[in-house]
């Protein structure tokens, strides 16, 4: 991953640099990056790497239309970590919104993957109602109230 990506191994790079060029990169306005980075650990290291990235990657040129809201009656199951700093709760639920028949779900104590740790078994059997029932109106979250954060673990001294 090289410069951009520091020591982060694995992935689907190109896929990341198609999807982020042509949804987010293409639409940051110069003038609004300090105020974004402000306060931030990085500053805007990240942003300035992202941007000369996506120069040089051939990704989709989308229009302003690109940033309108969905509107659907279309049954949606949408999903959200708790704690996701890339995609957080308040997107799903400004998404959601918009979609007569969706609805979102907040895992709790999860970041941008929900499936993938302790708890995995409860959101795919919740993905399966969904599919199976083709609605998410009536959806059984009694495991995902459950679901508790992944112990931080450090290696015993030795």
């Amino acid at each position: 991953m090289g410069v951009l990506f520091g020591s982060q191994v694995g992935g689907a790079r190109g896929l990341y640099l198609s999807v982020t060029c042509a949804d987010d990169v293409a639409f940051i306005r110069e003038q609004e990056i300090p105020a974004a980075v402000a306060g931030t650990f990085l500053g805007d290291f990240r942003i300035r790497r992202q941007i000369a990235a996506c120069r040089e990657w051939p990704a989709a040129h989308l229009g302003s239309e690109a940033l309108r809201p969905v509107d659907s009656t279309a049954p949606v199951l949408a999903l959200s970590g708790e704690r996701d700093p890339t995609t957080p709760p308040a997107n799903g639920a400004a998404v959601v919104s918009h979609l007569k028949n969706g609805r979102l779900v907040v895992v709790p104590h999860r970041g941008h993957g929900v499936i993938g740790a302790e708890g995995s078994d409860c959101v795919v059997g919740v993905i399966d109602q969904f599919i199976t029932a083709g609605s998410a109106e009536k959806l059984d979250l009694t495991c995902v109230a459950k679901i508790r954060a992944v112990p931080f673990v450090l290696p015993a001294a030795q």
